[in-house]
């Protein structure tokens, strides 16, 4: 199988170098190694969705490999999102959609996809917006 570790790094780095405008971008495991550290906002937070078998032969599968980009703002504490926040907000999830579909992490991988998506959830004074990206993998012997 693809090393996922370096697939992963790979996503990171187009990130930070694409989109400046993210103040921190991380894995999710990192950023649960530095709890201590106080989060910059906007930040990027990256974890695996988990991989689905989408077909196998004797000496040959197809796999689906998800990847979650959590984009986490500080929340005003309003309800409604000010015209401001919301165009920051939606000018970074523009981003983030046009640097990753249909971008190739490396060979043998498929084009990235978003195939879903999830937006303004409040949780301890930040909003959180997800969005799920795939792609597949031929994995043979």
């Amino acid at each position: 199988m693809r090393n996922l570790s370096l697939i992963e790094e790979l996503l990171l780095e187009k990130l930070k170098s694409e989109i400046p405008d993210l103040r921190s971008v991380r894995s999710l495991h990192s950023a649960n190694e530095n709890t201590r550290q106080p989060p910059h906002y906007p930040a990027l937070y990256l974890t695996r969705g988990g991989h689905e078998v989408e077909w196998q032969s004797i000496d040959e599968q197809s796999i689906q490999q998800k990847w979650l980009f959590d984009l986490v703002i500080r929340s005003t504490g309003d309800v409604k999102r000010t015209g401001d926040e919301m165009a920051v907000v939606g000018g970074l999830l523009e981003s983030l959609c046009g640097v990753l579909a249909g971008w190739v992490p490396m060979a043998g991988c498929s084009p990235l996809r978003l195939v879903g998506s999830k937006g303004g959830e409040v949780r301890e004074g930040e909003v959180h917006y997800g969005l799920l990206f795939a792609m597949r993998m031929v994995v043979t012997g």
